[in-house]
């Protein structure tokens, strides 16, 4: 790659190519950056000068963004948010605040935590709001695009120097079936539990679950008759059949009563669950995501011991 000598170049233009090229308009970019046609002009001739490069070029319905100013839009993204983050005043007054957080999860997270967690914000940050998106499993693309503030869930696959991941809950496994099924009042052997089918939690991937590997240092394998991307629906529907359900305990132990189930102990060694808490870099030193983290700290601190729960 050449070298590029900084001093050659007006690093104010970047705020004002971010804006237009998510615009694709001069005037609206003007607008947008409360500046005058005339001066979105000359900064446009900059800006082409400066990246040796037209950026925007017309077809019928007005502008478009040419190959390198689309690279150059996916590479502002965080060098900017970056930027502002150093400049901007580190205050953060939570009892002020009236922005909402985003936390990607499965509905695991919003079942075991988030209650706890909307108790402790509405104490200290009664005006904030909290939103729930869908994770992708074994990703940090939510953390990493900024759809979300952090990512709650399993470790990642390949994590990037991007994020940072700290173990935030710790949890195990255990077999969930409903009050009718024939195993309800008997031991849970290996044999029972592989005579019967199994729903299992889908996460939109074709990774081999925990459940499956443990199965197979056995040289077992179960018979999957059902698969579900939600937990709380995974665990609904076992009134209604004789299915076996491999959930978590902290899960369990909220759905339970819920929904009349029971709950018994695998009848084979599975390694515990460590839910972890994923921010990017660029948020780390923020206040207000630093209070944000710190809050959700908070509410797994106050769950109760993974060995206190059936």
């Amino acid at each position: 790659m050449q070298d590029v000598n900084l001093r050659s170049v007006d690093l104010n233009l970047l705020s004002s190519l971010e804006v237009l090229l998510e615009e694709c308009d001069l005037t609206k970019a003007a607008d947008r950056l409360n500046i005058s046609q005339p001066t979105m002009s000359r900064t446009f001739a900059r800006l082409r000068d400066t990246f040796r490069d037209p950026l925007l070029v017309r077809n019928a319905g007005g502008y478009v963004r040419t190959v390198r100013a689309e690279w150059l839009q996916s590479q502002l993204l965080e060098p900017l948010d970056i930027i502002r983050g150093t400049l901007a005043t580190p205050v953060f007054e939570p009892s002020e605040e009236t922005g909402m957080f985003k936390i990607a999860s499965l509905d695991y997270g919003e079942i075991v935590l988030v209650p706890t967690l909307v108790r402790l914000l509405k104490e200290t940050a009664p005006s904030v709001g909290l939103e729930l998106v869908q994770r992708q499993m074994y990703s940090t693309h939510e953390v990493e695009k900024h759809t979300a503030d952090v990512s709650i869930g399993v470790k990642p696959k390949d994590s990037s120097n991007k994020c940072i991941i700290e173990p935030l809950i710790h949890d195990r496994y255990v077999c969930v079936m409903g009050k009718n099924h024939p195993l309800a009042d008997k031991e849970l052997t290996l044999e029972s539990y592989l005579a019967y089918g199994h729903s299992i939690i889908s996460t939109f991937t074709d990774q081999i679950t925990i459940n499956e590997n443990a199965l197979r240092t056995l040289g077992l394998k179960r018979r999957i008759d059902r698969k579900s991307p939600n937990f709380v629906a995974a665990h609904y529907s076992l009134n209604q059949t004789q299915l076996l359900l491999t959930s978590t305990a902290r899960v369990a132990n909220e759905l339970v009563n819920w929904q009349d189930l029971v709950v018994k102990e695998l009848p084979f060694e599975m390694e515990p669950i460590v839910i972890y808490l994923i921010w990017h870099v660029r948020d780390d030193r923020f206040a207000r995501h630093r209070w944000f983290r710190e809050q959700i700290k908070r509410a797994a601190s106050l769950l109760k011991p993974i060995d206190q729960i059936m």
